[in-house]
């Protein structure tokens, strides 16, 4: 899987990150042609190059000539719409401006369709997030991460007059995210670079493992001496064979050895895929144990939350592993005792492990009164039969 990491290090805005892209590859030929598509005139998309500090990056600017009306999220929608963009394009950039929308509405108290895009629906806007929605199907991304976004201070003019910085509908797109306030008198971030960061991006600080591709940097407008204004973009491949796992951990030396059973069924029903319990020695020679669970990206908070609620631990800890796995699937096998379900790994097409179901066994077991071993030493001389037979 191809990802992205944003880092705003220096702010972020539309042109930023259009810029950035374009730097770390993104063909600015192409991008002029699906960007032909929207259908608007009177504009024209230019790449640069621009020193921002130390640091040489791509600056993308859009010049806009002629007269252009102030736009409502419907006009704008339907522009988008129309152009049928790249892939998801169209979609991605769809739900940028309907954040937008929303996000205008509530600082001024109005329904999001009556907004009118002054500064955000501008030709240059418009240009700015078709194009990095674009960029991001041309490079083929599937996925992009952000850690945190930075905020300036001051005020900003805008069709409303002067607003404090950030912008009222920045805080808005931003709430929830992890920021981080910068002294100074100016704009980081502004509303169109918050609402593609905010639609497109997952905020982790927990950046997976990839294998490092192209870099990019996009140039702003501002000059800052000490820090650069540029964002940056980092590509990046996600080996798809070997799925990476969180490894969960606590070391509990204080609590009722009745508890672990429920802890591990919680640890499971929060999903992790294994759960299980190390005896080891702790400080000042008590016993105690390490309970580990394995879960994926998207069961982390839910199984850590789980430690914290369920055990006496005040703590965990975590770190990130690769794995590598057989293939699986199920089949159903006919025995004196019923029918019972195996698991089978595979490997290159070829079944390198045959394993009983242990819930299917235990209830076959019961029912037969036979012992669980002699069900486990059926079913796989049964399923070995089978596989000779078929040869």
């Amino acid at each position: 899987m191809k990802i992205c990491l944003v880092e705003p290090f220096g702010g972020a805005s539309g042109d930023m990150f259009l810029g950035a892209l374009a730097d770390a590859g993104a063909d600015e030929k192409m991008l002029g042609e699906s960007l032909s598509r929207l259908g608007i005139e009177g504009w024209k998309l230019k790449f640069g190059r621009a020193m921002r500090g130390a640091i040489s990056a791509s600056s993308a600017t859009v010049e806009v000539s002629g007269e252009h009306p102030s736009r409502h999220l419907g006009d704008i929608l339907a522009i988008i719409e129309d152009a049928k963009l790249p892939g998801k394009a169209g979609e991605n950039a769809t739900k940028v401006f309907r954040v937008m929308a929303n996000a205008e509405a509530q600082v001024h108290d109005i329904e999001p369709e009556k907004v009118h895009f002054h500064e955000v629906g501008a030709v240059d806007s418009i240009i700015d997030v078709a194009g990095t929605c674009a960029a991001i199907e041309l490079l083929g991304i599937e996925k992009l991460y952000c850690r945190e976004i930075p905020l300036g201070g001051g005020e900003v003019v805008c069709a409303h007059g002067a607003l404090p910085c950030p912008a009222p509908a920045t805080l808005k797109l931003l709430a929830g995210l992890p920021v981080r306030y910068k002294p100074g008198g100016a704009e980081m971030t502004t509303p169109t670079g918050a609402a593609l960061l905010a639609t497109l991006c997952e905020f982790t600080q927990n950046i997976p493992s990839f294998t490092l591709g192209a870099t990019g940097y996009g140039a702003g407008t501002r000059e800052d001496s000490k820090r650069p204004n540029v964002l940056r973009v980092t590509l990046g491949e996600i080996s798809e064979k070997k799925p990476a796992v969180w490894v969960v951990e606590a070391n509990i030396d204080d609590m009722n050895p009745e508890l672990y059973a429920q802890a591990q069924e919680l640890l499971f029903n929060a999903g992790a895929v294994d759960v299980f319990v190390t005896p080891v020695q702790m400080k000042k020679s008590r016993p105690g144990v390490v309970l580990t669970a394995l879960c994926p990206d998207g069961a982390l908070p839910e199984v850590e939350r789980t430690y914290l609620v369920n055990t006496t631990t005040f703590g965990v800890r975590r770190h990130r592993v690769e794995r590598s796995e057989l293939e699986r699937r199920m089949e159903t096998v006919e025995t004196p005792y019923g029918e019972i379900q195996v698991k089978l790994g595979t490997l290159d097409g070829k079944v390198v492990t045959v394993a009983p179901e242990y819930e299917s066994c235990v209830k076959a077991s019961c029912k037969a009164g036979v012992p669980l071993k002699d069900i486990y030493a059926t079913v796989q001389a049964k399923y070995k039969n089978l596989k000779e037979k078929e040869r």
